[in-house]
């Protein structure tokens, strides 16, 4: 038996989520493509050759591949259930290709289905628990069924939460109960998909093509901005907290024990910047925020 040091195993894992991925390159874009900003997408393709790629997002994608593996084998046992069918359509003089997980059909038209393996954390930042990258994929991928004749009339993420802990669920009633979720999406009209899909097109050609595009949004960045923290002297956790510093001034003032608080500044954060954007360490916008330039 062969035992693996810590650098051999990390490699290993790296090389088995590339063997494992099953993304091929078909058109001139992806739908997951057409969904990353297009700044990112440029500098991305400027720097291809000087990019690392991140150890533990190989692992993610590992595990990911092996869910997609399990749930899609007993769904092709159904007959009248499509899996992992790829489309493609023309949009402004580019072919957009797309791969959706699952298609069924309903009474009332259809089901597209998307497995997702993500962290628990999400469901709790999000409102819905239906991130917007998640709802603009399902929606393309139903125009484009739309568009071959397969009717849709309803979206779904089955979710498996990868970090999901049971002690966390037990004393919180806010933390996902079960260590998975089925959500269901907004779906939007053909012409919102339309209008969403050229726009998008029109975006990624201008930044490959022309090299202009708009700096990252603050969606694009899941950006946090600054928060201020009106804190009972001696606690850790916020009485309340304000999007504002001269509105938290205030509120402490008007407490008639307001000797008893301070303030503490809790700095914004550019999540996707700092954690998950390959293309930061060449990014002008990044630098600007302060991230990753010291």
């Amino acid at each position: 038996m062969t035992t693996l040091t810590n650098e051999t195993a990390i490699d290993e894992v790296i090389e088995l989520a590339i063997l494992a991925d099953p993304y091929e390159k078909k058109g001139d874009i992806s739908v997951t493509g057409l969904l990353r900003p297009p700044q990112m997408a440029y500098l991305e393709s400027q720097h291809e050759d000087e990019i690392k790629e991140d150890v533990s997002e190989g692992l993610w994608k590992l595990l990911g591949s092996a869910v997609h593996v399990v749930l899609e084998r007993g769904a092709k046992k159904v007959k009248t259930w499509r899996v992992e069918q790829r489309l493609m359509i023309r949009t402004h003089g580019w072919d957009i290709s797309g791969k959706y997980d699952l298609w069924r059909p309903l009474e009332d038209g259809g089901e597209l289905i998307d497995f997702k393996v993500t962290s628990a954390w999400s469901f709790l930042l999000e409102p819905t628990g239906v991130k917007p990258e998640w709802e603009a994929q399902l929606n393309l991928y139903a125009y484009m069924l739309r568009q071959s004749g397969t009717p849709v009339t309803k979206l779904t993420v089955l979710a498996i939460l990868r970090d999901w802990m049971k002690s966390k669920a037990k004393h919180d009633r806010d933390y996902p109960q079960v260590g998975f979720k089925s959500v269901d999406v907004p779906l939007w009209s053909e012409e919102k998909q339309l209008d969403f899909l050229e726009n998008k097109v029109t975006l990624h050609q201008a930044a490959r093509i022309d090299s202009r595009f708009a700096p990252c949004t603050d969606e694009e960045r899941w950006a946090k901005p600054d928060k201020y923290a009106a804190k009972k002297k001696g606690r850790k956790t916020a009485t309340k907290l304000f999007g504002d510093k001269f509105e938290a001034q205030q509120w402490v003032v008007e407490q008639t024990d307001a000797r008893d608080f301070v303030l503490e500044h809790r700095p914004g954060t550019q999540t996707r910047c700092e954690d998950y954007c390959a293309a930061m360490p060449w990014c002008d916008q990044a630098k600007e925020l302060g991230v990753g330039h010291e």
